[in-house]
């Protein structure tokens, strides 16, 4: 198994975790100029964890030849 797959799988559920806290927590995003950076980092870390998981599971799965 690669290790793409497992770091991008943890990257892609902390991203998810953030993304939920993001859209359904209750915060003062007072220092962040409004911006809710809890959403924003969330999809950008799910987006780029699936992506790592994606890409190692294809090369994991992908027969080596020479």
């Amino acid at each position: 198994m690669s290790i793409a797959l497992t770091i991008g799988a943890t990257i892609a559920a902390i991203g998810l975790i953030l993304l939920l806290y993001g859209l359904f927590g209750q915060a003062d995003y007072s220092r962040s100029d409004g911006i809710n950076i809890n959403l924003w980092w969330g999809l950008v870390m799910l987006v780029f964890g699936t992506g790592m998981a994606v890409v190692g599971y294809i090369s994991w799965r992908r027969p080596v030849t020479h």
